[in-house]
């Protein structure tokens, strides 16, 4: 990604039909002069199934899963230029098996399996439209849980950014 706009600044590939992820990897680098705001990045006009099993994305970025489009939302915090391009390189996001959510779908409560590479690390979880909704910070510790029976029906983001890895994974509830 090195612009705003979609076949010049960043690909996006548009499918006529059906779309089957669960075996791919998405993975973005970027300039740090991308403007904050949500890029789609795959399209299609019938349906999805699955989601990218690893994500490779720069810190501050989320992909976001909708009806008939997968974005890749970029932070208002990384317009500051308080990040390189060599640093969005390296932040880059390890297999989905080091960092699960279960249960999927879920009612009242999440519980999350990771081991941190630190002795801590942030944990933000976002709505389907990229909106932060939670931020904490976590210790090594596996099988924690989150009460989220407040949020309403829908699928959630979690990013968990450790150093210079951050990995994700999603939920429903």
């Amino acid at each position: 990604m090195n612009g705003a706009s979609s076949g010049s600044g960043y690909d996006r590939l548009l499918v006529n039909g059906n779309v089957t992820l669960g075996s791919d990897t998405l993975k973005v680098i970027a300039s740090d002069t991308m403007p904050a705001g949500s890029y789609i990045i795959l399209k299609w006009t019938e349906a999805r199934s699955g989601t990218f099993k690893i994500t490779q994305i720069p810190s501050g970025y989320t992909v976001v899963y909708q009806a008939n489009k997968v974005l890749i939302h970029i932070d208002d915090a990384l317009t500051d230029n308080n990040h390189s391009n060599a640093e969005s390189v390296s932040n880059v996001a390890i297999s989905n098996n080091q960092f699960s959510v279960f249960p999927d779908p879920a009612i009242n409560t999440i519980n999350l399996n990771y081991n941190l590479i630190n002795k801590s690390a942030s944990l933000q979880m976002f709505n389907i439209n990229g909106k932060l909704l939670m931020q904490e910070t976590v210790v090594n510790k596996s099988n924690s849980g989150i009460d989220i029976s407040k949020l309403a029906a829908g699928t959630y983001i979690l990013q968990l950014k450790d150093g210079t890895t951050i990995r994700t994974a999603k939920f429903i509830k």
